[in-house]
């Protein structure tokens, strides 16, 4: 991804904001390769990544959202960022992506091959996967 000043200054967010977004898309994007390609594309494209990284950094306080568009864009994970504060590797960011893969039944396993998985999960009306918790 390019980060320059004018993307900074559209997005109106800090520098270290998108530092923080870049490294936890990289994180997200090593431990679950499977979850970060749309199908049909090459895995390199980490800023067309189905993976969105939400944070609203606020002086009080902040959080993260993660949201996977290959399964449900209004469904996600919050994570505090005074959390992240003391996780340099960025594990419970792993962690929780890999709960919100789990509610949609699908495994934390990296070498797993998922495409029948996801086309062949129970869907609504708008065409969004379904939570199956339990």
């Amino acid at each position: 991804m390019v980060w320059d000043g004018r993307v900074h200054e559209e997005k109106a967010e800090r520098p270290t904001t998108a530092l923080l977004r870049k490294n936890i898309m990289a994180c997200l994007h090593r431990h679950y390769p499977h979850m970060s390609k749309w199908p049909g594309e090459s895995a390199g494209f980490i800023d067309r990544s189905p993976w969105v990284v939400d944070i609203k950094d606020f002086p009080t306080g902040g959080i993260v959202t993660l949201r996977n568009l290959l399964l449900s864009g209004s469904c996600g994970m919050t994570i505090k960022l005074k959390s992240l504060n003391t996780d340099p590797d960025f594990k419970l960011i792993m962690r929780s992506a890999g709960e919100l893969l789990e509610s949609y039944r699908i495994t934390r396993e990296k070498a797993l091959d998922i495409r029948e998985d996801i086309y062949g999960m129970p869907r609504d009306f708008r065409g969004l996967a379904i939570v199956q918790r339990g």
